[in-house]
């Protein structure tokens, strides 16, 4: 009984300990680092080196068509540095080792001393609110933000450091702050921020009355303000209703204001961005592959084919291949084929010559396994149509030409190839694909080794 007991108190404490090994390696683990870089002009593929900053080995590797890779790495000092490669796929540049930190994600923590804080009259001036900000660094930003017009204020955190390297902040001083009701935001480099509980800012001797909709001063407490849809600081020697309706309007002109300054700025963010983006960032290929080729058909067990081939028993032939591979999950690629092959068959002695055309229509399925960022694996099938015309020359009936005749039947198609993708925009394709096409008194099959070339968009 007492060993039972020890086993799974045992067990239980392995379990217990898995869990939070497993959620401090989650935590650590749930952002994403990226770095960027200039886009170099004509490299069309770059490889990226990581290592650790005391280390002489390359940690990790990246290989990417982007001015950008995204990963995943614990907290510390490291160094990285970027090879551009051709169309031919060389070595055109490489950078020297830089230097980069990645620190560990905080979730600010802020506590108000004080929500009521007064200034000296109804006019914009600096303001200073007592706060205590933890678990922040000295990239970390504060903003003041109205609750009422989403007007924005950058604030100064007053920051001082621990002999364990952490940043804390007592106090902060926002300029130019009117009266109203704001909320303090801190941003951490990480991405993470917290807001405060709401913050009244009023002129010395009145206070305003967070989330309600009537102002009350300490002067006279039992005198109530008309109410407002949003809160405001209202002047004791404000007489009658004409200059509270002036007041009103005034605010909403001022919060139309704001709000268009505050569309304008996002639309020319955007912008930039998107000039940005043009800027660094190259075309992407879209998987979209056009393929010509001319493979060679050997007619496998049909009597109808061989009985027309006693010349050759294999025909060169032409075909065509539109590829799109937009579905990517874990380095495979689906996507749908189209493809279009000429087969001719002919058959000639002293006394008869008969040409046999066969055209195959193809829609298949593909589906691609990525061994490497240049070299994949294609396997698919489909179904289509084939159409098959007939002409023949009777050199004993002085000449006579019959005119084609054509035939049209059902056709099914497997296949399986490797795919070479030597640049950027150029690709390489050989396999073998077999069709099947279903006649009403024989069945033809047909066997089609090939080697095609290509290109991406």
């Amino acid at each position: 009984m007492q060993s039972k007991k020890l086993f799974v108190s045992t067990f239980i404490n392995f379990l217990f300990t898995v869990m939070a090994s497993y959620c401090l390696f989650a935590q650590e683990n749930r952002f994403k680092q990226k770095l960027e870089w200039e886009a170099e002009p004509y490299a069309l593929e770059y490889k990226v080196e990581i290592k650790g900053a005391s280390s002489s080995s390359v940690s990790k590797e990246f290989t990417t068509q982007n001015c950008y890779v995204e990963f995943s790495m614990a907290p510390g000092e490291y160094l990285y540095r970027v090879f551009a490669y051709d169309f031919l796929g060389r070595e055109a540049s490489c950078t020297e080792w830089e230097n980069f930190t990645i620190t560990k994600a905080l979730q600010p923590k802020v506590n108000l001393k004080d929500v009521n804080v007064t200034v000296d009259g109804n006019s914009k001036r600096p303001v200073t609110i007592p706060v205590d900000v933890a678990r922040i660094t000295d990239e970390s930003t504060l903003v003041f933000v109205n609750t009422e017009t989403g007007e924005k204020i950058e604030g100064i955190l007053n920051t001082s450091k621990a002999e364990d390297g952490s940043v804390s902040s007592s106090s902060v001083v926002f300029p130019n702050v009117s009266i109203g009701e704001w909320k303090m935001v801190v941003t951490n480099p990480s991405g993470l921020s917290t807001e405060s509980e709401p913050v009244s800012v009023s002129p010395a001797g009145k206070k305003i009355v967070i989330g309600k909709s009537s102002v009350k001063t300490s002067e006279d407490q039992s005198q109530i303000k008309p109410p407002v849809e949003v809160v405001h600081a209202i002047e004791e020697d404000v007489p009658g209703n004409d200059q509270n309706d002036d007041k009103e309007e005034k605010i909403e002109e001022k919060e139309e204001k704001l709000e268009e300054k505050k569309e304008e700025e996002i639309a020319e963010k955007k912008e930039e961005r998107i000039e940005e983006v043009k800027e660094k960032k190259p075309y992407v290929v879209q998987d979209i592959n056009l393929l010509v080729g001319m493979p060679i058909g050997f007619s496998l067990y049909d009597e109808f084919f061989n009985s027309l081939s006693n010349v050759i028993k294999m025909n060169w032939y032409v075909t065509t291949k539109i590829q799109w591979l937009p579905i990517d999950i874990n380095n495979i690629q689906i996507g749908p084929e189209l493809s279009f092959a000429s087969l001719p068959f002919m058959y000639d002695n002293d006394s008869l010559s008969i040409l046999t055309n066969t055209y195959l229509y193809q829609l298949n399925a593909v589906v691609k396994i990525n061994l490497t960022d240049k070299i994949g694996i294609n396997a698919k099938a489909g179904a289509g149509v084939s159409t098959i015309s007939v002409s023949s020359r009777d050199y004993v009936n002085a000449d006579s030409f019959e005119q084609a005749k054509w035939f049209g039947y059902i056709c099914a198609q497997c296949g399986v190839s490797f795919v070479w993708i030597p640049a950027k925009h150029f690709i390489v394709e050989t396999g073998v694909d077999f069709t099947h096409i279903f006649m009403p008194d024989v069945q033809a099959g047909i066997f089609e080794p090939y080697l095609t070339v290509g290109v991406r968009f």
